[in-house]
């Protein structure tokens, strides 16, 4: 069934190390062995137009007025931009939580999802908040150790998810990692939307409610 089908199918992650190694080694030079990966820009001309596409300070004075604190997200002429931009600032500084925990067995629909993006840069997470409303994508912002956090929960998480990972996202355009918890999310979320549709006249509450109990239970067979 349409329940068994998506769970039973086990995507493994690509690791980043494997990426960034590629990214090393297309340089036409020999670069010892690393997990990271960095490119510097030299060119004042380019530092100078993308710190102020990013309304950000070149070497200010304080501290404070560094990109880390003050970057702003960039104005786009178009969705598909803005998505893909929020795609890479959720990959870089998001997660995603309630996948591998007691509360996602308790709740393993949308109801125990949260998505957030994590930024030093209050209006960077202002920005990105501001779009998302405009998407109809309810979000809030709260305070953490030295850095802010914009959070997602539910169906405004899933939908945020659908939209930074359309169905033609290709593989040089996502982290795998996180691309394959989003879609095992979204998978569910579809699970549900056909049970509540086929079973319960359209009712997702009771539609959720049957999958939560298949759900806890092929995990508790898988478990033993």
């Amino acid at each position: 069934n349409i329940f068994s089908s998506v769970l039973g199918n086990n995507i493994s992650p690509v690791r980043e190390y494997t990426i960034v190694h590629k990214f090393n080694n297309s340089f036409k030079r020999n670069i010892p062995e690393s997990h990271m990966a960095s490119i510097r820009i030299c060119s004042v001309r380019l530092v100078t137009d993308v710190a102020k596409a990013l309304s950000v300070i070149v070497n200010p004075v304080d501290r404070k007025n560094t990109k880390t604190f003050t970057v702003r997200m960039p104005e786009f002429t178009d969705d598909i931009l803005t998505w893909a931009f929020l795609r890479g600032a959720f990959e870089g500084d998001g997660c995603i939580t309630g996948l591998d925990n007691k509360e996602a067995l308790k709740y393993p629909t949308a109801k125990g999802l949260k998505v957030r993006i994590i930024s030093a840069s209050p209006k960077f997470l202002t920005d990105i908040q501001t779009f998302l409303t405009s998407k109809n994508i309810s979000s809030n912002i709260y305070d953490a150790t030295r850095t802010q956090q914009l959070s997602m929960r539910a169906h405004h998480a899933i939908r945020f998810l659908r939209n930074i990972y359309p169905i033609d996202t290709s593989k040089a355009q996502r982290l795998e990692r996180k691309y394959t918890t989003a879609i095992e999310w979204i998978n569910r979320d579809n699970i549900i939307q056909e049970l509540s549709i086929q079973e319960f006249n359209g009712n997702y509450r009771s539609a959720a409610r049957k999958f939560s109990k298949q759900f806890r239970n092929k995990f508790q067979k898988e478990s033993k």
